[in-house]
C-alpha cells in the first residue's frame, strides 16, 4: 500500500539529497553597506550624546529701563565677542553693553573698516590741497 503512494523518482530523489544546511550568501556590497550604515548611526548617536557645536542666532530684543522701552540694535552683523553686564546689573548711559565682532579683517590683522576709513581720509586730504 505504501509502495504505490509516491512515485519511485520522488523516493530516489529523497535518498540522493545533499547533506548539510542551506546557506544564503549575501553579496559583499550589501554587507559593506550595512556595516557602513551601522557605523554612521553609531557615530551620529555618539555625536548627539557627547558632541558640542557652536550655534549663532540673530536675536532682536528689548531691554526694560526705568521708564519705557529702549531697543538696542547693533550697527553691523557679527558675533558677540563679550558681554559686559549680567542680567539685573545697572547700566548707565554710554556704557558698552556688548562687543560685537564683525569678523571682517585683512590677512595682516587690520580691520577692513579702519583701512577703508583711512583711505577715505587720505583722499579727502588730497582733494582739499
Amino acid at each position: 500500500m505504501n509502495a504505490g503512494l509516491f512515485r519511485k523518482e520522488s523516493i530516489d530523489a529523497q535518498r540522493q539529497r545533499l547533506y548539510g544546511d542551506v546557506v544564503i550568501v549575501q553579496p559583499p556590497k550589501i554587507s559593506a553597506l550595512a556595516t557602513l550604515l551601522f557605523i554612521l548611526v553609531i557615530a551620529a548617536i555618539l555625536f548627539a550624546a557627547f558632541g558640542t557645536f557652536a550655534r549663532s542666532e540673530k536675536v532682536p530684543g528689548y531691554l526694560v529701563p526705568d521708564s519705557g522701552l529702549v531697543r538696542i540694535v547693533p550697527t553691523k552683523d557679527g558675533y558677540i565677542q563679550s558681554i559686559n553686564f549680567a542680567l539685573g546689573d545697572h547700566v548707565a548711559a554710554g556704557d558698552i553693553i556688548a562687543v560685537v565682532d564683525t569678523g571682517l579683517s585683512l590677512a595682516s590683522g587690520r580691520v577692513i573698516q579702519d583701512e577703508a576709513l583711512s583711505a577715505i581720509n587720505a583722499r579727502e586730504r588730497l582733494v582739499r590741497r
